[in-house]
């Protein structure tokens, strides 16, 4: 489960966060702080490295899980997301991976269930221009089987397909 909703900017873990969200390296000293902050799990293994300049986030950021596999990878321009982001299943699977510009997700999305199946791959529902909005999105059981196929065009659905866990078409 992600302890941050992309959609809101909130940490679901505010108590043990030191994300910039609820803990402002910046101002920490009464100067803007530059560099790198890393944490270790208790066990040793890395939990995060977030790269800052002049206060705000920018640079690549990472954190992994306790076992050492990578849980997310971000890409941050002055505070902004700006750039590729993938979160991972703490198997080692990707879970999502998405482009931002200016904190805004624009662009293909993907998904994957855990098992490392594709499950959605498609035009991102956050983008701000409509015309954004274009293209295939699919859909698909977790069992590898196409589900659905939508093509949009200016927000418009213009054909949509879909099939049952068999693979006939419904």
């Amino acid at each position: 489960m992600n302890k941050f909703n992309r959609g809101s900017k909130e940490c679901l873990e505010p108590e043990s966060c030191l994300c910039p969200l609820h803990f402002n390296w910046g101002k920490l000293e009464k100067k803007l702080f530059t560099g790198l902050i890393k944490k270790d799990w208790i066990n040793g293994n890395s939990r995060y490295e977030l790269n800052f300049k002049n206060g705000k986030q920018h640079g690549e950021s990472k954190s992994w899980y306790s076992n050492g596999n990578l849980k997310q990878t971000r890409n941050w321009v002055s505070g902004e997301w700006y750039g590729l982001w993938t979160d991972y299943f703490e198997n080692g699977n990707k879970e999502c991976e998405g482009f931002y510009r200016g904190g805004k997700l624009i662009g293909n999305y993907t998904t994957w269930y855990e098992n490392g199946n594709k499950q959605y791959e498609g035009p991102s529902d956050g983008s701000s221009k409509p015309k954004e909005k274009d293209g295939l999105t699919t859909k698909w059981y977790e069992s590898v089987q196409k589900c659905l196929e939508k093509t949009y065009k200016d927000w418009k659905e213009i054909s949509s397909k879909s099939w049952d866990e068999d693979g006939n078409e419904g």
